[in-house]
């Protein structure tokens, strides 16, 4: 669609992207400069429960990103999950896709996890 990063088959919901912002936020502590959501970089972050990082400039001229960056949003799946993938072009309220439906109360379980994850 837009970038080397790829994109997914579905339109990310609002709810979802509201999720997307409050996790941003929630690892950055109020620091844009290490917000991924926002189109500035920084380190990806990554614990147990989900993988988060801002849009990739390279333009596949990083390791392992030959074929494609990896997504912004990756959420691996649980029992009861399935796996989430979702994308941006720059930042995370601009171009956003998502690899399948989610519906609200699934969101919040995810939304959930990754929260605590983050504040555990």
């Amino acid at each position: 669609m837009f970038s080397h990063g790829g994109w997914e088959n579905i339109l990310t919901p609002q709810y979802v992207d509201v999720g997307i912002r409050l996790i941003g936020d929630a690892i950055s502590n109020g620091d844009d400069s290490i917000n991924p959501t926002h189109n500035i970089g920084g380190e990806a972050f990554t614990n147990d429960v989900f993988q988060m990082e801002a849009y990739c400039w390279c333009d596949g001229e990083r390791a392992g990103h030959e074929r494609q960056c990896p997504p912004n949003f990756f959420f691996p799946g649980t029992t009861e999950i399935e796996p989430v993938i979702i994308r941006w072009y720059k930042h995370s309220t601009r171009g956003t896709t998502i690899n399948r439906e989610v519906s609200r109360e699934e969101w919040w379980k995810i939304l959930r996890a990754c929260m605590d994850s983050i504040f555990a």
